[in-house]
């Protein structure tokens, strides 16, 4: 599993409020290897307009890291791997690109194929009840 680290920020040290609660919800993680490839990542709080939350900046969009991503066996690697080898981050967004592509791009033919079935199910119950599926 990959280590996460707090990637700090600027701007007021609150993200959120209620009445007199303040907190910090909002935060940008990185690893080791993030930190090192990204070494100036920094989150701003913008100043709060009328919403009990703040707005944060983020001056890098094209940079989306999906919880999905993290949680996956091979990301760390993957990031170790191209983050430290890759030239520029363009180059890394294209890699990290591929990879995200060859890992999950199938993955709404798979869900298609599994509602299509689960709807299967659900038709044969109706028609003929559950003893007809064993």
């Amino acid at each position: 599993m990959v280590e996460l680290h707090d990637l700090g920020f600027k701007g007021p040290p609150f993200t959120w409020h209620k009445s007199s609660l303040f907190e910090r919800l909002d935060r940008a993680l990185g690893s080791e290897a993030w930190i090192i490839f990204f070494p100036n990542s920094l989150i701003t709080h913008l100043p709060k307009i009328k919403l009990d939350h703040i707005p944060l900046l983020n001056l890098n969009p094209e940079i989306t890291v999906l919880e999905g991503w993290v949680e996956h066996t091979e990301f760390g690697d993957f990031v170790i791997d191209k983050g430290t080898t890759s030239e520029s981050l363009v180059k890394f967004i294209e890699f990290l690109e591929e990879w995200n592509k060859s890992i999950y791009d199938y993955i709404t033919i798979r869900k298609r194929k599994f509602l299509y079935k689960l709807t299967e199910i659900q038709r044969q119950m109706d028609l003929f009840g559950s003893n007809q599926l064993a």
